[in-house]
């Protein structure tokens, strides 16, 4: 694969490793309030699943984490 397909292939995987684990638990989780630091983004997360859905977006976090200095966070609201 060409190194700028591989490159966008990385960062559309990442960002759907996420979106996937909003909605693991199956709960209708949403994202709430967004707070923004120097090399760090914190998303609230809120619904039913929150908790669950929280820990596993950070969990699947680990792909972004490999590919930018920003770091993400979720917290359960």
């Amino acid at each position: 694969m060409p190194d700028d397909l591989q490159d966008l292939t990385l960062k559309a995987a990442a960002l759907i490793r996420l979106a996937d684990a909003l909605d693991y638990s199956r709960m209708e989780s949403r994202l709430g309030k967004v707070t923004f630091g120097k090399l760090s983004v914190i998303f609230e997360i809120g619904g039913p699943g929150a908790a669950i859905d929280s820990e596993r977006m950070n969990q699947k976090g680990d792909l972004w984490h490999l590919l930018y200095d920003t770091r993400l966070e979720f917290r359960p609201v």
